[in-house]
């Protein structure tokens, strides 16, 4: 750690950089999104010069990535019938509704929806496959 410290503040010639003239470099540089705005298809977000036209499909703003997978997944998954199967007792039976299911058996929601579309097993007790 001592010579990430001093990496940090010297330089090859034995200079000491102080955090004002770090402060003053900083002031001095323009910022490297200048010009450019965030724009998003729903699901990706990126940089775009501002005085470029929007791509079609594409909108201004960062966009919320977790909520918009959120909502894929919930198409993906909601309207189906699921075959659990309890593997410390070997008990198989039918859910409709994912989300009462995890309620009522204190399984997190989003845990099971991973578990489901990635074929784990959950909680190291149920095995959860689409009919």
């Amino acid at each position: 750690m001592i010579f990430a410290f001093r990496r940090i503040h010297y330089d090859n010639n034995g200079k000491r950089y102080t955090s004002r003239l770090f402060s003053n470099l900083k002031s001095q540089m323009p910022p490297a999104n200048l010009g450019k705005i965030q724009i998003t298809d729903g699901v990706n977000t990126r940089l775009h010069l501002k005085s470029d036209p929007i791509p079609r499909g594409w909108t201004k703003g960062a966009g919320s990535n977790y909520k918009t997978r959120r909502k894929i997944i919930s198409k993906e998954v909601h309207n189906k019938t699921y075959n659990v199967e309890n593997i410390l007792s070997g008990e198989v039976f039918k859910i409709d509704n994912l989300k009462v299911w995890a309620f009522n058996n204190n399984v997190p929601y989003p845990t099971l929806i991973s578990a489901v579309r990635k074929n784990h097993i959950v909680r190291k007790k149920f095995k959860i496959t689409v009919c």
